[in-house]
């Protein structure tokens, strides 16, 4: 094959691709602009959880801005009494991977978790 046609070929080849690349492009934007909103609105929605008691760290706050995104792309929200339901599932998760770690149970904390979540169900929900 003759070097010249092929040379002759790439720019006309590049510069398809890059109008294929331009018309894309305000698609993407759009898209990387939707998703972001949404993430930013489940974080500023989990935001007062940073100054709450529950739950005790920053990133288990970020988790549940998680489980609040990945509810939000699937059309629903989390509300406050489900965030908090999290908040304390985290805990007790924690607390459970501290018992696993060092075969020690914080029996306190164990207590006082396992009483503030019987209070977060109603109580028909949890009467056999």
């Amino acid at each position: 094959m003759d070097p010249i046609v092929v040379e002759d070929r790439q720019p006309a080849l590049a510069e398809a691709e890059e109008h294929v690349s331009r018309a894309h492009r305000p698609w993407r934007v759009r898209r990387f602009l939707q998703f972001g909103g949404i993430a930013a609105a489940s974080l500023v929605t989990c935001a007062p959880l940073f100054l709450a008691r529950r739950p005790r760290t920053p990133l288990r706050v970020l988790c549940i801005g998680a489980f609040d995104y990945a509810a939000r792309l699937a059309g629903h929200r989390l509300d406050r009494s489900r965030r908090i339901a999290l908040a304390h599932a985290c805990d007790f998760g924690a607390l459970r991977n501290d018992f696993y770690d060092q075969h020690r149970l914080k029996s306190a904390e164990y207590r006082r978790l396992r009483r503030s979540i019987a209070h977060l169900v109603p109580q028909t929900a949890t009467r056999h």
